[in-house]
């Protein structure tokens, strides 16, 4: 016997993740989902480690008035009888999708007024559960609403390669070991990404470290160039002091102004030095003095 059961996996609307997050799910998510799926597995409680877990296979999705609509073929007799039982008695079985971001999906944060939610760009299908209570309920529009019983039927619409038609239990093996091909090629395209993110994060962390190499360096060079810029403006103050010991500094002058006044008293040392043989050494001596008394007033000097 074979049971086929239909209904509605998701509609769009806001979801919680496991995390807490808040989550968006649109149309064109779900269609997106659709799009970039292959064979599905339909499996109970969500688990699907290994493939003794598969209790059926998903033979069709699509996005409907309401959301993702979807058939599927049951080979597990207890949850087919568990199934069949809750739709005789007038109830809905629970179903819940689960749907992924790609690997290639980006993200992007919103806000609509109500609070912050996230949504993405890119999705896929991995399977859908049977589940005792789902983030879509039947009240949201989900669930599993029919289903329909086959005896030793073509349920699927496939032949054997030799031409014969299959039986429903033949033509889900058959399913099994293409959805069995599929999964190993996920799984070889899944190593292969993440070794391509690994070869990825070394080059990220080569570059960080060049990056602090050169802010190193950087820093060396300023300090350097600080350095060298306080020498030499201590040589110029031993300059003016050998010219006039008792100089006032304000421990705020810059170069030029120092070489301005250091220019300065160069002129009025040696103007000193030609007036030596004069009757006038007190007007040289009265010019540094008032040049001195000009310089400390707060009248900013002009630079040269």
């Amino acid at each position: 016997m074979v049971t086929k059961v239909s209904g509605t996996a998701i509609v769009p609307d806001y979801y919680i993740t496991q995390d807490g997050k808040i989550v968006r799910i649109r149309t064109n998510d779900i269609e997106s989902a659709v799009a970039n799926s292959n064979i599905l597995k339909y499996v109970d409680k969500h688990i699907d480690d290994t493939t003794d877990d598969i209790k059926g296979i998903v033979t069709s999705t699509n996005v409907g008035s309401t959301g993702l609509d979807f058939e599927a073929v049951l080979t597990d007799s207890k949850l087919e009888s568990h199934m069949v039982t809750k739709l005789d008695n007038g109830e809905i079985p629970n179903v819940s999708v689960k749907m992924v971001p790609t690997p290639e999906a980006k993200f992007t944060q919103m806000n609509d007024g109500n609070g912050e939610y996230t949504v993405a760009d890119d999705w896929e299908l991995l399977h859908i559960s049977n589940v005792e209570e789902g983030r879509c309920t039947p009240e949201d529009g989900c669930g599993a609403f029919s289903y329909d019983l086959q005896l030793n039927s073509i349920s699927l619409n496939e032949t054997a390669d030799t031409g014969e038609q299959m039986t429903g239990e033949e033509c889900i093996e058959k399913k099994l070991a293409a959805a069995e091909v599929e999964l190993e090629k996920l799984e070889l395209k899944l190593t292969a990404e993440l070794s391509k993110n690994e070869s990825i994060e070394t080059e990220l962390n080569q570059l960080k470290k060049q990056n602090e190499e050169t802010i190193l360096e950087l820093t060396a060079a300023t300090d350097e160039l600080l350095s060298y810029k306080e020498a030499d403006i201590e040589q110029s103050k031993t300059a003016i002091l050998k010219l006039d010991s008792e100089h006032p500094f304000t421990g705020k002058e810059t170069k030029a102004e120092l070489e301005l006044v250091l220019n300065t008293l160069r002129r009025s040392s040696e103007r000193r030095k030609a007036n030596t043989s004069t009757e006038e050494p007190d007007e040289t001596i009265s010019a540094i003095g008032e040049f001195r008394d000009n310089f400390m007033k707060p009248t900013r000097l002009r630079r040269a």
